[in-house]
């Protein structure tokens, strides 16, 4: 949760420096700054080993040669001449001191003649302005300066971007092509300081705004919650924007991991406060006490495990406190009952009491597994600082819900597992036939239950035929490995199964959904995984397609073209 929400920031972050960099104009040369913005394209060579590594998964082979044959058609048997083809391609945008925009594309070339000819199509009209300048239109776009210097073209809106460029471009691009097939890092840490302080008084202004738009609140209490929450997320995001060097977005195919993957990473300034921060997290951790939350063995698994650090128990806890004078300020407004009030009260106290020792105790811990093959039964569970006083105030909101006629019916102390004591509830059946009959499939019962599991640190949640005993397996599972202190973040999406199960559904009516689960059936590696890293002064998140979707996916398009070409 703190991860997505550092995401959300540093995107608020980012909208409003662009924001910024769109209100100015005219000329900048790149000399004047560093990049602010690269685009890395990885070049010819790695695009096609990758097109040909796809081809191997989907049982094509002649898939790479097929794609230059294809490129070959469409350049008059030219393929990529002039480009050279071992080098990536970018491009570079600048901001000068006083925030004026600038910026170039430049592709590595063997002979710029030859490339040009290739273009003809699209490039027109190239006129030499001398001293390697030279300027050409483009069909439906606007007319380019490019300039030639050994081994590489430069091409920008303006002949004053080029006056100044590095001999060798690859420089700007760092690590990017050998790490990923396509990338574009933004070096926020290289913004002039204006620009940034900018950003900070439009986040002030604009929150000001919103809290005078907003509707007044009548309860004292709800008007000073929303303004503690409120000032709490516009200092964190100051506080993003300050910490900033750079948010890089990635994507490769990879032959030695065998997947495809995009990455997300936020790295900040060195020695900034929030880079300390991450970089204390690891060592802040504790083991997880729900580890069978992330067993990679299940259809699907969410584990969450990190610790609470620097400010964010404070800022929490301050949260918490002005929540419970909302809450009172709400009962009492709502429930006339003095007794009824004193009871929702001191249930509603009990409760923001047990989440404040949770938070105390600095750890988020917690997750979700769907365990079975088809049909399945979902277990979420999360750690807490008191299970049982938890379980108290559960079993009190149990019996004030009895009170109504048309209440579930609950079996109080149901069953127990270990230190696990566990109440059921009967599920009404879902009036529409349809939702019905789609429960049933996953599910495998037209009866479904809930358990509610308390431990002495742990609370559960269970649906399925039987999810007292899907929970007793998720509590007893030992996965082969679990994550480590710098992943605190894992999700996992068995693709198996499920296709398997939508197969079944769907029948003939649907082959190429059989062709992708007949695949997936002889594949381990068919895993869709989300991992959130923490590495140094930052974090990465990783979306991950293994090896055995990508082929599955890949012999359902074969199949699907060759039933085209069929026709």
């Amino acid at each position: 949760m703190r991860i997505v929400k550092r995401i959300s920031y540093v995107w608020s972050a980012l909208a409003l420096l662009a924001l910024g960099a769109m209100q100015t104009s005219a000329v900048a040369t790149a000399a004047e700054s560093k990049p602010v913005a690269v685009v890395s394209f990885a070049g010819y060579d790695a695009l096609k080993k990758d097109v040909g590594f796809v081809g191997e998964l989907a049982g094509m082979p002649e898939l790479a040669q097929a794609a230059e044959g294809l490129l070959a058609i469409v350049t008059r048997a030219q393929g990529a001449a002039g480009l050279d083809k071992t080098k990536p391609i970018g491009a570079a945008v600048f901001l000068s001191e006083e925030s004026k925009p600038s910026g170039y594309l430049f592709i590595p070339v063997d002979d710029v003649d030859k490339l040009l000819d290739v273009l003809q199509d699209v490039v027109t009209d190239v006129e030499d302005q001398g001293e390697g300048y030279s300027s050409f239109k483009t069909k439906r776009g606007p007319t380019l300066t490019m300039r030639e210097t050994k081994g590489w073209v430069f091409v920008s809106l303006s002949k004053d971007f080029l006056t100044d460029v590095p001999a060798d471009p690859t420089t700007l691009l760092g690590d990017l092509p050998k790490t990923y097939d396509l990338a574009v890092k933004l070096n926020v840490g290289n913004v002039p300081e204006p620009l940034i302080q900018l950003a900070i008084q439009q986040i002030r202004v604009g929150a000001e705004q919103a809290m005078k738009k907003a509707p007044a609140q009548d309860d004292e209490a709800a008007e000073a919650f929303r303004k503690a929450f409120t000032e709490s997320s516009i200092e964190s995001l100051t506080q993003a924007i300050q910490d900033l060097q750079s948010y890089t977005f990635g994507f490769a195919i990879d032959d030695k991991t065998r997947s495809a993957y995009l990455d997300i990473q936020v790295d900040m300034k060195d020695g900034s406060p929030l880079a300390k921060q991450l970089n204390g997290t690891a060592d802040g951790a504790k083991p997880s006490t729900l580890p069978g939350l992330a067993d990679a063995a299940r259809v699907f698994n969410f584990h969450i495990n990190a610790p609470i650090i620097g400010d964010e128990a404070k800022t929490t806890l301050k949260l918490l406190e002005d929540g419970r004078k909302l809450a009172a300020d709400k009962i009492a407004e709502e429930v006339k009952d003095e007794e009824g009030q004193k009871t929702l009260k001191k249930m509603a106290n009990d409760f923001i009491d047990v989440i404040a020792a949770t938070i105390e105790e600095g750890q988020i811990n917690g997750g979700a597994v769907v365990t079975g093959d088809g049909p399945f039964s979902v277990v979420l569970g999360v750690h807490v600082a008191d299970g049982k006083k938890l379980e108290k105030i559960v079993k009190e909101a149990i019996e004030l819900g009895k009170k109504d006629e048309n209440f579930p019916k609950v079996e109080i102390d149901a069953e127990e597992k270990g230190d696990v004591s566990f109440h059921t509830v009967v599920l009404p059946e879902s009036e529409d036939e349809e939702a019905a009959e789609n429960v049933e499939k996953f599910f495998g019962t037209d009866e479904l239950s809930l358990s509610l599991g308390f431990g002495k640190k742990s609370f559960l949640i269970a649906i399925g035929d039987d999810p007292i005993e899907a929970t007793d397996l998720v509590l007893k599972a030992a996965p082969a490995s679990l994550p480590s202190k710098t992943t605190p973040l894992t999700l996992q999406l068995k693709v198996g199964p499920i296709m398997k199960m939508a197969a079944e559904q769907v029948g003939e009516e649907q082959p190429l959904v059989k062709v992708m689960a007949d695949a997936l059936a002889e594949s381990k590696n068919d895993h869709i995984n989300l991992q959130a890293l923490l590495i140094k002064n930052g974090e990465r998140i990783r979306f991950e397609i293994e090896e055995g979707v990508i082929a599955a996916f890949g012999k359902s398009v074969v199949k699907a073209s060759q039933k085209g070409g069929a026709k």
